[in-house]
């Protein structure tokens, strides 16, 4: 009889490791309300909180590389009052995109040769297509030695430009550049300048002088059309 009282004990026990196994690896369900399983998942939460804090607001680093890498251009647009830029901060240049204000803009405009970003100074080299695109608020332009590049239709129907200076270090009038800049009457342009696109002044029906060397103006008269459209244009030496 004791016998077989301790082999009841011992199938007891047996039931309850067995039971208690079970819960804890989760092969007995509909055991949610029991403590353990709330400490179980307050870690399981724990974990992904964890893992929420180390994302940063703006998002994995690898968004921060944005289009533009090939071109030293980054997606980094910085307003003055007057104008507003995209900057490269590798080559610590900045691309000139325009006036900062949509709709107004100085009548003089001169493109200042840098511009200074928390604290780094940046050389403007480059005018953005389109960028002064119809903007009838400018009478006059100066564009500083250090923009290399302009990009095609910079400033097409500025209707009330009169007079451009452009200061040495261009190197190529690229197409569309003063397309219908209907009141424009002088260009000023430099010796760097070593390409004249077709186009650049196609509709400047008002163009009677352009101020540039002999060798500048070889490439003006090479454009399609000239002879026909600008035949009253006056070359003078700077």
């Amino acid at each position: 009889m004791k016998k077989r009282s301790n082999k009841i004990w011992w199938i007891i026990l047996l039931v309850l490791i067995l039971f208690v196994g079970a819960t804890v690896t989760g092969l007995i369900p509909g055991l949610e309300q029991f403590k353990y399983f709330d400490i179980f998942e307050k870690k399981e939460d724990s974990d992904e909180d964890k893992d929420d804090d180390t994302k940063k607001p703006g998002g994995d680093k690898d968004d921060d590389k944005e289009s533009g890498a090939d071109t030293g251009i980054v997606d980094d647009e910085f307003s003055t009052t007057v104008f507003k830029y995209t900057f490269g901060e590798e080559t610590k240049t900045a691309r000139m995109d325009g006036f900062k204000h949509a709709t107004t803009g100085p009548a003089k405009t001169v493109i200042p040769q840098s511009v200074t970003k928390d604290g780094v100074k940046y050389t403007v080299n480059r005018i953005n297509q389109s960028a002064f695109y119809h903007k009838h608020e400018i009478t006059s332009l100066t564009i500083p030695g250090s923009v290399k590049e302009i990009y095609s239709r910079a400033f097409e129907e500025c209707e009330n430009l009169i007079s451009v200076v452009i200061h040495n270090g261009l190197e190529h009038i690229p197409a569309a550049m003063f397309l219908k800049c209907t009141r424009l009457t002088s260009i000023t342009v430099p010796d760097s300048v070593t390409r004249v696109s077709d186009g650049c002044i196609s509709d400047c029906d008002n163009l009677k002088t352009i101020t540039c060397s002999m060798a500048v103006e070889e490439l003006f008269r090479s454009i399609a059309g000239f002879s026909n459209n600008h035949g009253d244009v006056t070359f003078v030496r700077p």
